[in-house]
């Protein structure tokens, strides 16, 4: 991406760069998770 003028305060686009990661990490674990309650209420 380009920013047409420097960025004034860096951690704001750290912070939100680190809160995609985040979101995309849990977005793709969440099938895991899921499956893993969904199997654990079965077998209790």
């Amino acid at each position: 991406m380009y920013f047409p003028d420097p960025p004034r305060r860096p951690w704001v686009y750290a912070l939100a760069l680190a809160g995609i990661a985040a979101a995309a990490w849990l977005f793709c674990a969440l099938p895991f998770v899921v499956v893993s309650l969904i199997l654990n209420l079965i077998g209790a």
